[in-house]
């Protein structure tokens, strides 16, 4: 489902967990980046950045976000991302 609609809009910010039913987080990451190179991900996962199985660094992650977060953290990384759309 998730791969069908990357195919279909342009999205600016996918919020995501990194572990999905049907495709690892890094997969998604990977598609959405051959339909939309300008896409940026902010993703949510129960494991520490630490403990996932590949560098984060090397992809177009604004956030990590682990799970329990507040409603205002997630706000204020998606705000400091479009904010900087504009700028």
């Amino acid at each position: 489902m998730a791969l069908e609609r990357l195919q279909k809009i342009k999205y600016h910010l996918i919020i995501s967990d990194f572990r999905l039913p049907h495709i690892h987080g890094l997969k998604l990451i990977q598609t959405a980046q051959k339909e939309n190179r300008k896409c940026r991900f902010l993703l949510i996962s129960a494991s520490t950045p630490e403990t996932i199985d590949f560098d984060i660094k090397k992809t177009p992650i604004l956030g990590f976000m682990m799970k329990r977060f507040s409603p205002l953290e997630l706000r204020d990384l998606v705000t400091k991302h479009f904010d900087s759309l504009v700028k």
